[in-house]
């Protein structure tokens, strides 16, 4: 009897511990995770993670980037400058562009103390969908047509490698469609794309949306709350 009431005890004892391991695992990954607060980042693998305040050690000391031609919002004159590295077809992108976009643009862009550049970073499909906005650019619609696209990413982003999507956007939009097509089909603008997700990517971006807060990385559809932080710490100095 008492064999038995050892072999039934070891195995209970052992269940016992894993549920408690169990637990303490979920626990600790609940914590970490809810301490750093809402950050998704689409990385080149389509996975998500949480990355509030990124390891600055994988990021160079200084950064370089282009500004010549690219799409911006706000006075030039302005002492910070937000450039985000983004995927027309990243979810997370999606999310700043509908959340976090619109509060920056009325507390700091629209009253010129933030310079906004938008520069290409396509990591999960969105090469086309890039190209398609700058040729959208070539007939003064570059906004508009950022904002199509984010506005129709979920249902379209799969078929943007195809003309006759972007033809239906440039209709909506005004455009002069022939024009816009031979851009389109041209891949006139295939490089500029390719040498912007270069220039992220040697600038430590690794997911999308990625930014430089004049040059302070912020990684992920980060909350307005994390933006306004550093803004206001970049405006004081």
């Amino acid at each position: 009897m008492q064999e038995n009431n050892a072999s039934t005890f070891l195995p209970a004892a052992i269940l016992l511990a894993a549920i408690i391991l169990g637990g303490s695992l979920i626990y600790a990954a609940v914590t970490i995770g809810g301490a750093k607060g809402v950050a998704g980042v689409g990385s080149p693998l389509g996975a998500e993670k949480q990355e509030e305040v990124p390891d600055r050690q994988r990021f160079p000391e200084t950064f370089s980037v282009d500004l010549e031609g690219w799409p911006s919002k706000g006075s030039v004159e302005a002492l910070v400058t937000i450039v985000e590295y983004s995927d027309f077809a990243c979810p997370f992108c999606g999310k700043f562009w509908k959340e976090t976009l619109p509060q920056i643009t009325k507390e700091y862009i629209d009253t010129g103390k933030v310079r906004f550049v938008y520069k290409d970073f396509p990591v999960v499909g969105g090469e086309k969908a890039a190209e398609a906005s700058h040729c959208a650019e070539e007939q003064g619609k570059y906004w508009e047509y950022h904002n199509m696209l984010f506005t129709n990413q979920e249902q379209d982003r799969g078929d943007w490698a195809s003309v006759s999507v972007h033809e239906g956007y440039a209709r909506d939009l005004g455009l002069n469609v022939a024009q816009f097509t031979e851009c389109f089909e041209s891949s006139r603008y295939q490089e500029k794309v390719a040498v912007s997700a270069r220039e992220s990517a040697q600038n430590g971006g690794t997911g999308t949306p990625f930014f430089l807060i004049n040059n302070t990385p912020i990684v992920g559809a980060q909350p307005f709350a994390n933006f306004q932080q550093i803004i206001e710490q970049e405006l004081s100095l």
